[in-house]
């Protein structure tokens, strides 16, 4: 891993500007002793003088298979989507085999005409990285993306990459310890807050084995049945004393995530937790998404790395950003998946669908836990400060930075 060798003895070129290296390193170490030849390579990217972007790819990929990992720039979308064009742009006239493009965010919610006289960006975004690739552009993937139907707006495999399984590991083995939950059907509740996020969450409860509730409609374990209007939230009797979950995309100004905290809380919830794909944290209307949701008292947030953020920024929200777990395996499993024609699809098939062979999603869960297991490299994975305690489950080294953390 990371050495150089003859272009012929590699499967492919991991490569990625300085902004997506963490990201990069994180997918290169869960590639590690898993039989691939690939070398890790720079793309430089700044501004010149007036503003405008150059983009260099620092070593020679002729004839390689590319891979351009492309990390999202917090507060600068604009910047992030201009490289990774001019990226593909560099790849095509630098005569590499195939370019595979996987960006761990970009920005997809203007996905149709909502309104008159208004642009479909995602198509535009679609459109342009087409034309910059060429006929080297050969694949495209991002996690969780606002509307599945953006694949329809690529020409080219689209591997739509779901954080549920890094979020089912992380409540089995962090959350519920942490929270000394011992019967999760009793204790916890998954709730969608709006009908685009129904499924999902109800694929989560169903994971975890709890109870999820969308609007005025329950799904137990066992069954799903509709309840009367006495039993929904309003009246507070199915969410008191529980810890409640809703998984969503994306956490942009907070407003939606707050107003749903807040009432949830108003019902006496024992806690509130937002697992947000993306956490983009941005300000609205003069106020921080960071003093939004710090004002929602009992409301905790946990968001995977799409979004890059540094360890003081996370030691300085640890109290709501109690967590943040690496999508830096699925990519891993991605590219090896796709280098060894192996399926890709089955990895995030539900365990109890018989339509494929288990073992499959199995490997995923595997790459998990073996990428996990190594708080050494994931130290900013949840942040710690002097003003908290550390709970985790007995597989995870207490000293380590990997121990969730709540406030004392």
């Amino acid at each position: 891993m990371g050495c150089w060798m003859a272009s012929k003895d590699l499967d492919f070129v991991l490569m990625g500007t300085a902004y997506s290296k963490y990201f990069i390193d994180k997918v290169a170490h869960c590639l590690e002793g898993r039989g691939l030849r690939f070398s890790i390579g720079n793309i430089t990217a700044n501004s010149f003088a007036a503003g405008h972007r150059f983009v260099q790819l620092d070593e020679s990929v002729r004839g390689n298979e590319l891979w351009v990992i492309h990390s999202y720039l917090p507060g600068n979308p604009v910047v992030s989507d201009m490289d990774i064009f001019q990226i593909a742009d560099a790849a095509k006239r630098s005569s590499c085999e195939r370019l595979n493009v996987a960006t761990t965010f970009t920005e997809f919610r203007q996905d149709k005409k909502s309104d008159g006289r208004v642009a479909i960006y995602a198509k535009l975004f679609a459109d342009i990285l087409k034309v910059a690739g060429g006929d080297k552009f050969n694949r495209f993937a991002t996690a969780h993306p606002h509307s599945e139907q953006v694949q329809g707006f690529f020409d080219v495999a689209f591997d739509s990459l779901p954080s549920i399984d890094v979020f089912e590991w992380y409540c089995k083995n962090v959350l519920f310890p942490h929270l000394g939950v011992t019967d999760p059907a009793s204790q916890v509740l998954v709730y969608s807050g709006d009908g685009g996020s129904v499924m999902v969450n109800r694929r989560l409860a169903s994971r975890l084995g709890v109870p999820s509730l969308s609007l005025d409609k329950l799904r137990t374990i066992k069954s799903e049945g509709n309840v009367s209007m006495g039993d929904t939230p309003t009246n507070g009797n199915i969410v008191q004393g529980k810890y409640v979950l809703t998984l969503d995309d994306i956490m942009c100004s907070g407003g939606t995530a707050c107003g749903l905290g807040g009432d949830i809380m108003r019902l006496e919830a024992r806690e509130f937790y937002t697992l947000a794909t993306h956490g983009l944290f941005s300000e609205k209307s003069g106020v921080k998404a960071e003093d939004r949701i710090r004002s929602v008292k009992g409301m905790k947030v946990v968001t995977t790395d799409t979004v890059p953020r540094s360890p003081g920024y996370l030691r300085e929200n640890s109290e709501w950003l109690v967590g943040q777990i690496s999508m830096a395996p699925v990519y891993a499993e991605l590219i090896y998946r796709t280098t060894m024609h192996e399926s890709v699809n089955t990895m995030f098939r539900d365990p109890d669908d018989t339509r494929f062979n288990p073992s499959l999603r199995g490997q995923l869960i595997d790459a998990l836990e073996r990428c996990y297991a190594k708080p050494e490299f994931f130290a900013n994975q949840l942040p710690l400060s002097s003003r908290t305690i550390m709970v985790c489950p007995p597989s995870v080294d207490p000293k380590s930075q990997y121990a969730l953390s709540r406030d004392v």
